[in-house]
C-alpha cells in the first residue's frame, strides 16, 4: 500500500467518524425536541438514541 493510498483510506475513515458523530448529535436534538410530547421508549424508538441516554435527557431538562 502507498502513502497517499493510506493516506486517502484514514482520511475517508476519519471523514465517515466524523459524520457518525454529527449524526448522533442530531438525533440526540431531536430527542431533546420530543421530550414535551412522547414518553421516553416512543422517542428512543423514533431517534434511535439508546433509551438510558433519552431517560439522562429528560432528567437533565427537568434540573435546568
Amino acid at each position: 500500500m502507498t502513502l497517499d493510498e493510506l493516506l486517502k483510506r484514514e482520511f475517508e475513515k476519519g471523514v465517515k467518524q466524523g459524520l457518525e458523530q454529527v449524526r448522533k448529535q442530531i438525533d440526540r436534538e431531536i430527542a431533546k425536541n420530543l421530550l414535551d410530547v412522547l414518553d421516553d421508549e416512543q422517542i428512543a424508538k423514533a431517534t434511535g438514541v439508546e433509551i438510558e441516554e433519552v431517560r439522562q435527557l429528560r432528567h437533565l431538562t427537568v434540573n435546568d
